[in-house]
């Protein structure tokens, strides 16, 4: 079941500073203005303990939130592989005061058992992971890549 939730930012002409004012969905199919109008005087005077009921008012932004619950997904794990992670290049980075040549890993290249021992870099489409010395990646049964200090 999905509840749906409407509100406004909204202030007096002139404030640098909005307050979040809950909204009836009836006001807005309605276009009652003096409805909204009075929930923001009545939000500003309980937060504010005044209100300007003559005051020009503003709405900055209005907000619809939909939340509700799913079904837990069913996640599929990725069989595992034999053999190493292979490096597609090596690459020139500025690390520990100088430059040097560390492995470049493409992310969809990696499978589930894989291990990075950094420092190396993993590139994918909309990320890139610097793994630093001292640092290993390892793909787990879900394919995340997860890191952690080696003993």
């Amino acid at each position: 079941m999905a509840v749906t939730t409407l509100s406004a930012d909204m202030r007096y002409h002139g404030q640098s500073f909005e307050i979040d004012v809950a909204l009836d969905e009836a006001w807005l199919a309605a276009g009652d203005i003096e409805a909204i109008r009075d929930a923001f005087h009545r939000q500003h005077l309980a937060i504010y303990d005044f209100n300007d009921k003559g005051g020009e008012i503003q709405i900055v932004n209005l907000r619809l939130v939909i939340a509700g619950t799913t079904e837990k997904p069913t996640l599929v794990e990725a069989e595992p592989v034999l053999g190493e992670a292979v490096a597609e290049r090596e690459v020139e980075v500025w690390l520990d005061g100088g430059l040097r040549r560390i492995p470049l890993y493409l992310r969809q290249a990696l499978a589930r058992g894989h291990r990075i021992a950094g420092p190396a870099i993993i590139v994918q489409e909309d990320t890139t992971v610097c793994i630093p010395g001292g640092f290993a990646g390892h793909v787990d049964r879900h394919l995340n890549l997860q890191l952690a200090a080696e003993a």
